[in-house]
């Protein structure tokens, strides 16, 4: 759930112009807003992202690991952040390696970045769209951003 501490800290960490955070939390808050109750009981598709460290020096490159759990028979498309990281260059994408996750097949796909200014920076949220294999409408799952200080 968006809350208004949640608004706060993502603001204060993005230190950019309140229209890029508006849209950052925009894509936190749109599943919620135009999501019956229904649909969000069972979220078929689930995306994680981790950085292998939040700190890091100018010049130096952080991965960042996003999983995509989903049910089988899932056509999974376009996994990657939701906008351009500000102040964050991607220098390398490792192609998408399915995998076994705790709750069906995964896809696993590895993002380095770099920035060469200090500051603090958001690596933006991964999107994913899919299909499930009886329906046809395409739909979104959303991961978190996450905050690096360099």
């Amino acid at each position: 759930m968006v809350t208004a501490a949640f608004v706060r800290r993502v603001a204060s960490i993005c230190r950019i112009a309140f229209v890029r955070c508006a849209a950052t939390l925009l894509a936190f808050a749109a599943p919620v807003i135009l999501a019956g109750p229904g649909e969000l009981s069972a979220q078929d598709v689930r995306v994680t992202a981790t950085a292998d460290t939040n700190t890091l020096r100018v010049g130096e490159q952080v991965r960042v690991t996003v999983s995509v759990e989903h049910p089988g028979g899932y056509l999974l498309r376009n996994i990657g952040p939701a906008n351009s990281p500000e102040g964050l260059e991607i220098v390398g994408v490792d192609s998408a390696a399915p995998a076994s996750g705790a709750g069906g097949p995964s896809v696993r796909r590895v993002y380095t970045f770099t920035a060469f200014d200090t500051g603090t920076y958001v690596v933006p949220a991964f999107v994913v769209y899919y299909s499930a294999p009886s329906d046809t409408a395409l739909r979104s799952a959303t991961g978190a951003p996450i905050a690096l200080f360099v």
